[in-house]
């Protein structure tokens, strides 16, 4: 097999960061022409606003320490044996940069619960003392044809042995709009419209392929949480239609494919804080919250608790999409359950 890239791409946010550098650097000529108080005072704040936009982009458009491109870097220069792999494989809400991670914070409960101290190096983000090393594959934006076509293979090259997907929001999110279904094919060159049967169809040939690589590879696929927390909610129609699919597709592969109620839980946790949902945020926009989100984090340094309060989502950050720390815990709760039922944490 040819070995893939593994670089993870910010083609999600290519037009975002370009227009945000060229805003910042024209409004910033401006300053420097300096042509009355007004449009001194005008360009000034058009250069730091696109300049903050820039940071928030790129910040949260990095890959995670934990990629698969640093692990087999790690792994090729180490001759010794290393712990078993646990393969995050995902959207943003696995990517952890506009979501609160789940992936490090497996890691952190991993090394707790076994008494060593976490990895928090960008460096060496694998330690060898470690019982169980978490690779991050979350890329931000990614649908289930990109995720099939483009990082299966990265699953394949890294030979974990576990795999976590959970994949399949942006593919809903085209379902119930038009114009982010168009914007999703224009960024990611799909050949067809997101559809369910797709979904169904990408997601069922992910878990054979993971599946006939190794006898001995366990999958967890995890259901879909809210799209927002008003639950009855069109977007959330299609996320219940969606989880259905995919508790079939763990039915059908149950010997080494375990299903991972995210949604259940997530939506247990919003109904016992809530009265009624029908007052709650939508998805609608969830653009213009994000990056209000991502700037008032990279300025303010305030938690995804904090940034969701607002909007009153008890398990999704203030866009209404991603997760907040309450919500990270929930999936963090759920996959930890799932390695100990498998005996992942049993390294010598």
């Amino acid at each position: 097999m040819k070995n893939p890239s593994l670089i993870q791409d910010r083609r999600i946010y290519r037009t975002g960061l370009i227009s945000a550098a060229g805003g910042a650097v024209l409004s910033l000529s401006m300053v420097l022409l300096r042509k009355g108080v007004l449009t001194l005072s005008i360009n000034l704040m058009l250069f730091v606003t696109n300049l903050v936009l820039f940071l928030a982009l790129e910040r949260s458009s990095r890959p995670p320490r934990n990629n698969p491109a640093r692990f087999r870097k790690e792994t090729e220069k180490a001759q010794e044996k290393h712990p078993p792999v646990l393969f995050c494989l995902g959207d943003s809400l696995t990517h952890g940069a506009y979501s609160a991670n789940f992936p490090d914070e497996v890691h952190r409960r991993i090394c707790q619960a076994c008494n060593v101290p976490p990895t928090t190096s960008q460096s060496a983000p694998f330690s060898p003392s470690c019982p169980l090393w978490v690779i991050n594959a979350g890329q931000n934006g990614i649908d289930t044809w990109t995720t099939l076509q483009e990082r299966i293979d990265w699953v394949l090259v890294c030979n974990p042995d576990y795999v976590l997907i959970m994949i399949g929001s942006n593919d809903i999110r085209c379902f119930y709009k038009p114009l982010w279904s168009w914007h999703e094919q224009l960024v990611w060159k799909l050949p067809e419209a997101p559809t369910l049967e797709g979904l169904k169809r990408h997601i069922q040939e992910m878990v054979r392929r993971i599946l006939d690589s190794s006898s001995s590879v366990e999958i967890g696929l995890c259901t879909l949480p809210p799209m927002g927390e008003d639950l009855v909610h069109p977007a959330n129609v299609w996320i219940k239609r969606s989880n259905i699919v995919i508790e079939k597709i763990a039915a059908s592969n149950r010997s080494r494919c375990t299903l991972i109620p995210v949604h259940e839980a997530m939506e247990k946790a919003i109904r016992a804080e809530t009265t009624t949902t029908r007052n709650k945020p939508s998805v609608d926009h969830f653009v213009e919250r994000g990056i209000i989100t991502a700037v008032a984090r990279l300025l303010f340094g305030l938690s995804w608790n904090a940034v969701s309060k607002p909007s009153g989502n008890v398990v999704l950050a203030g866009d209404s999409i991603h997760l907040n720390e309450r919500g990270r815990d929930i999936v963090t709760d759920l996959v930890v359950s799932w390695l100990n039922k498998k005996n992942a944490l049993k390294y010598e």
